[in-house]
């Protein structure tokens, strides 16, 4: 059976909110949902002028006409409008141990009226929220949340930690939208093992948009659906509201309504990612086309490799031995220096940083661990810094650092080291493109039959292991000069 995505929430006649937000974004990435409707809403552009609540009956009625017939992935909850369907909702959440609950605790529509009332919220808060492996409230519903706390002296993600504590909830996700920041947008996500904060670009319309909460929550429930993790499913949804606000059209007399987006387009609106604090606000520095890219385990290799017309050189160590490490990177340096080379030193950055190579490779984990300070010295020697990214929270991660380059794979299979990711393949590449500007280098499982159609598509670099001991001199000649177009 197909996986699916389950709605709870209130209708909007309109369309511009509510349960048909969640069904045209649902629609939009490929996801099919159904609903269950808690109320009924006749509202507009400006105002809602009435809200009938579903009875209990027949909102139970709703719940087992799905969940007997359908294979619940994900489930996202926004306005219920009673105790009663409160309660349903956690023997349903209860009854399915495996779905992942997305909790959006809709307080006030956009036009500013009130949703529920005071009793009903903090049965929410006693009985939902701890169920949630997602609390997406926005920034001035989780001000109400902490209404104990002193919110306006705590850093965003204090409340967002808060919170979680609070209500013994999986996650949070602040939604920023509603900030005053002006050019750009902030999220903030925190669970007790990763935080960080999601930077996109603001746009500024004539006219306020409705759903934007909606959809950006349904957004993450249908990338769940389909598979991906709670962290690539908040960087793709994240992805796909901004294109949608931007893609937003006036149809009514007040406002902008969201009429359907894309999640992958080269408009700027993939978000970084900062993690502790890395939004540095640099740019690492720019080099040449990378073009034929071979890694080295042994400096040795390096001239052989130049003297066949190679312009950038990664050399990867893969040893326990200090001095046989310095050893390689100082000899690497100078054939750097005698051959102008791009001369990448993989993960050993204090060492590349002390012999003044062009620039440092590093992987994801190694990414994470390094410090501000660690990678604002890399920047200030004049550095490249290249990074590998294997899903799209990995390259939103990466891209938030501003590197020289990044590096996609494992685009086929390969036995050279041991992988969690599946190939990409050539429609990942395409999508990467899509995605950044950023000088974009393939890896993984690369043959000779591969190059060509690697080079068509425009890739700035296609980094090799094992293909330069399998090939001729003749041939590696070729390859570059077939890259450097």
């Amino acid at each position: 059976m197909r996986d699916i995505f389950l709605t709870i929430g209130g209708s909007d006649s309109s369309s511009g909110a509510g349960i048909q937000a969640d069904i045209k974004t649902a629609n939009n990435i490929g996801v099919h949902v159904c609903t269950v409707i808690s109320c009924v809403t006749a509202q507009n552009s400006t105002s809602i002028l009435n809200i009938e609540k579903v009875y209990k009956d027949s909102f139970k009625e709703q719940i087992q006409a799905i969940s007997s017939d359908f294979k619940i992935k994900v489930i996202k909850t926004s306005v219920l409008s009673s105790i009663e369907q409160i309660d349903i909702v956690v023997d349903l959440l209860n009854d399915l141990k495996d779905v992942f609950y997305i909790c959006d605790p809709v307080m006030v529509s956009t036009t500013g009226y009130s949703l529920v009332d005071y009793k009903l919220a903090e049965y929410s808060k006693r009985k939902l929220y701890p169920l949630a492996n997602i609390l997406v409230p926005n920034l001035d519903e989780a001000k109400t949340l902490l209404d104990e706390y002193d919110s306006s002296n705590m850093e965003v993600v204090e409340i967002a930690k808060a919170i979680q504590k609070k209500y013994n909830c999986k996650s949070v996700l602040l939604k920023g939208g509603h900030d005053s920041y002006k050019n750009i947008s902030l999220d903030y996500y925190y669970s007790p093992e990763v935080n960080y904060k999601l930077i996109s670009t603001r746009h500024k319309l004539d006219e306020k948009v409705r759903g934007t909460g909606c959809t950006f929550s349904s957004a993450i429930a249908s990338f769940l659906t389909l598979g991906f993790d709670i962290n690539n499913s908040i960087v793709l949804a994240k992805s796909y509201i901004s294109n949608a606000i931007k893609s937003s059209q006036k149809i009514a007399s007040h406002g902008c309504l969201i009429v359907g987006a894309e999640y992958i387009n080269k408009q700027g609106l993939f978000p970084k990612v900062s993690m502790h604090g890395k939004d540095l606000n640099i740019k690492f520095r720019s080099i040449n086309k990378i073009g034929f890219y071979p890694i080295v385990d042994n400096a040795s290799k390096i001239p052989g490799l130049a003297n066949l017309g190679i312009k950038t050189i990664q050399l990867r160590i893969k040893s326990n031995d200090n001095k046989h490490i310095q050893k390689h990177i100082v000899e690497a340096v100078e054939y750097q220096n005698k051959y102008g080379l791009q001369l990448f030193i993989n993960d050993y950055y204090d060492l590349a940083i002390k012999y003044k190579a062009f620039g440092i490779h590093l992987g994801h984990e190694d990414l994470l661990s390094i410090d501000k300070k660690t990678l604002l010295k890399i920047k200030n020697t004049d550095m490249a810094l290249g990074l590998s990214t294997h899903d799209y929270y990995e390259l939103a991660i990466a891209l938030g650092v501003n590197p020289s380059y990044v590096a996609l794979g494992p685009i086929y299979t390969t036995t050279t080291k041991k992988m969690k990711f599946a190939p990409q393949g050539i429609a990942r590449i395409h999508e990467w493109l899509n995605i950044t500007d950023t000088p974009l280098v393939t890896i993984g499982g690369i043959k000779k039959r591969h190059i060509q159609s690697l080079a068509s598509i425009g890739v700035d670099g296609v980094a090799v292991v094992t293909l330069i001991d399998e090939i001729s001199n003749h041939e590696i000649q070729n390859i570059v000069k077939l890259l450097e177009k």
